[in-house]
């Protein structure tokens, strides 16, 4: 199995309008001001940076460009059509391009756009819970603007050819699988199409996810029913380790010393500069 090293790209935005309670960027306080913007006066140096940090990356060993934000990383059309005409310039560019999102506004014409001019390989998509309206209520994101509809989108989703990446928190929407984790595959598989999972048992950030994070038997149900039925195939540094069950590619948190101690990947922020952590200055590569 093919080791995945990211290169992280942080997408601005203004405000998010779907503030996800699970959303990990919200929890970063390094927001570098965005240059690669046709109006900043820093715009042509900036498309430099970028190409010469994508290109490090690249020989680096990063293979897969991840592309999330503190905002629906999809808002930003032109910024997205930018990095995808450097990352074409790149004498080895980037094959494996994943974009992280709730679903928001992801119609079947932004879908197409996403996979025919940027390039995106996979959506990985953030479900709180299979119900529609719960999944809503879990992030935290519950307005009138907002619609996301799991079955037909992920319709398109499949449709269109992407990998499909459901990114799942273990709300309390899960309880009902506390007793039968196999079913619970089942659906992630058969009715939601899934290629990849993540699961994640590290300790909620926030008081809002404390509130409404599923049981630790019922995640300790899930994480055993893979470890028993599931083949260990890899171990990603600090990203992940990975099992198949069936035809499922899941991917579990490693343990905290590991996390700890190896590094995942780059980061490119939205001023242009590589970083190793997310919220460390000091973590500047150049």
């Amino acid at each position: 199995m093919i080791n995945i090293k990211p290169l992280y790209i942080h997408v601005p935005g203004q405000a998010c309008a779907t503030p996800c309670a699970y959303c990990i960027t919200r929890s970063y306080t390094l927001r570098p001001s965005s240059c690669l913007d046709e109006n900043s006066p820093r715009y042509v140096l900036c498309k430099q940076d970028f190409y010469k940090r994508m290109a490090f990356a690249r020989d680096d060993g990063c293979n897969a460009i991840f592309i999330v934000g503190d905002c629906e990383p999809q808002k930003n059309r032109a910024f997205l059509e930018r990095i995808t005409i450097i990352n074409n310039m790149l004498p080895r560019p980037f094959r494996i391009v994943e974009l992280t999102t709730t679903g928001r506004n992801l119609t079947r014409e932004y879908l197409y756009f996403l996979r025919s001019v940027i390039g995106v390989t996979t959506i990985d998509l953030n479900v709180a819970a299979f119900d529609d309206v719960m999944n809503l209520e879990l992030a935290g994101m519950m307005s009138s603007e907002t619609k996301v509809e799991l079955l037909p989108l992920i319709h398109n989703i499949k449709d269109l050819t992407f990998n499909l990446h459901l990114h799942i928190f273990l709300s309390k929407y899960f309880e009902v699988y506390k007793d039968n984790p196999m079913q619970f595959f089942k659906d992630c598989e058969y009715k939601y199409n899934a290629q990849y999972m993540s699961i994640h048992d590290t300790p909620a950030p926030n008081d809002w996810l404390k509130s409404r994070a599923g049981s630790l038997q019922m995640q300790e149900n899930i994480k055993a029913y893979i470890k028993k039925h599931g083949a260990y195939k890899a171990e990603f540094p600090s990203y992940a380790d990975v099992y198949t069950l069936n035809n499922l590619i899941i991917l579990m948190d490693p343990p905290i010393e590991r996390q700890a101690t190896k590094r995942e990947g780059l980061i490119i922020q939205t001023n242009g500069r590589l970083y190793t952590q997310w919220d460390e200055k000091t973590s500047l590569v150049f």
